[in-house]
């Protein structure tokens, strides 16, 4: 499994995005993507659904229907459930082929999201839709499949996946009823470890409803189950994810709280990553506060293990953190110094947004020093970025 943590932040200028994925339990991919598909003209949103169900349904069968025919005698679904013994090994390979399947579509749907960005393109968007659909067809496929065979683990787990898939067309309403149906398959079967893995995920689906009150209990349940199963990793990142909910609430001491338990598990475990994630986001809290010198201490802490493990994008977004600080400090000498950094990095690795807030940053400080005609090139260098 892979998994993520929630990067946020308090101060909007620095980190410009939230990245948000979704747990997979069977899947080996991470995706990201949340993207509406068009209802098509003259549609209401509840016969779009029906119509895309039935079609997915149908899909669905039509897959079933064709490996059934490598069993002798067996050809439609009906017979799904009356496959010898000998045999059930066979449709549950075609179960796990069609899992996979669906599996590399949304890894492709990923890699070209990074790579060129979702088109507005009504072709574009179509093409994507029916991708999505096309996945979805083979997870219920294959989870009909495992169902037929009582493979319990399975059918818990293709049942999550599902519910990511609906959370990346950005359907969540029927996202969380996937994740909820699934921890509750997991819960009875005694696998604490995949129901906080659910949990974890309809923690996120709420947040990004903005149901900041759900959101946090199912990341605070996460935390206990993960903990009790020994996944000290995903704890670390539902602590995380609980202390960013409490911060978007401000209600600072509760998110406090809970960095510092992710921050202390993350360390523990080795993970860097985690590590720096969250000294950033204690940084920023201080930094919202008003605490610049212990902003400054998370912030350089966040620096330094962001340096160690060669994250470029962090040593950016850190640097930019720093320089906001000094210069609220009135220290325009240093805040130039590491937005100046933060600016080097950000066109090195060709991080767009990040160097146009970086060189828009870098106008600002320069005209609160009064060199107008400097400022005049670094503010125009941000709007040339068109970001």
């Amino acid at each position: 499994m892979i998994f993520y943590t929630l990067r946020s932040t308090i101060q909007g200028m620095r980190r410009m995005t939230n990245t948000a994925h979704y747990y997979h339990t069977i899947a080996f991919i991470v995706v990201s993507i949340l993207f509406v598909p068009s209802l098509g003209f003259g549609q209401s949103a509840t016969t779009a659904t029906n119509v895309q169900s039935k079609a997915v349904d149908s899909a669905a069968i039509a897959l079933i229907n064709t490996s059934l025919k490598l069993i002798p005698g067996k050809k439609e679904i009906s017979d799904l459930g009356a496959v010898p013994d000998g045999y059930k090994n066979i449709i549950l390979d075609e179960g796990i082929n069609y899992l996979q399947q669906g599996n590399e579509i949304i890894a492709r749907l990923q890699r070209e999201k990074d790579t060129k960005g979702v088109s507005s393109r009504r072709g574009a968007t179509d093409s994507v839709a029916l991708s999505y659909l096309n996945a979805l067809a083979r997870m219920i496929a294959a989870r009909k499949i495992f169902a037929a065979m009582d493979h319990k683990a399975g059918v818990a787990s293709i049942t999550g996946n599902i519910g990511n898939i609906y959370a990346q067309q950005g359907d969540l309403t029927t996202a969380l009823e996937y994740f909820l149906k699934a921890a509750k398959m997991d819960e009875e079967a005694g696998n604490l470890g995949n129901v906080a893995t659910m949990y974890g995920n309809t923690g996120l689906a709420y947040q990004n409803q903005n149901n900041y009150g759900k959101a946090v209990e199912y990341y605070v349940k996460a935390v206990k189950l993960a903990n009790e199963s020994g996944d000290k990793f995903l704890a670390a990142n539902m602590a995380g994810n609980a202390g960013i909910v409490y911060a978007l609430q401000k209600d600072y001491p509760k998110a406090m709280q809970y960095y510092f338990q992710s921050m202390k598990m993350h360390a523990e475990a080795g993970d860097k990553n985690g590590e720096e994630i969250i000294a950033a986001n204690i940084g920023g809290i201080y930094e919202t506060l008003g605490d610049y010198p212990t902003a400054l201490k998370y912030y350089t802490k966040a620096l330094a293990l962001a340096g160690e493990i060669n994250n470029a994008k962090s040593v950016a977004d850190v640097s930019m953190s720093i320089g906001e600080v000094y210069g609220k400090q009135g220290d325009y000498t240093k805040a130039l110094d590491h937005m100046n950094r933060s600016l080097a990095t950000c066109e090195a690795i060709g991080y767009k947004i990040g160097a146009a807030v970086a060189a828009r940053n870098i106008g600002d400080i320069l005209t609160k020093q009064g060199n107008y005609l400097l400022a005049i090139s670094y503010l125009d260098k941000a709007k040339s970025l068109n970001v």
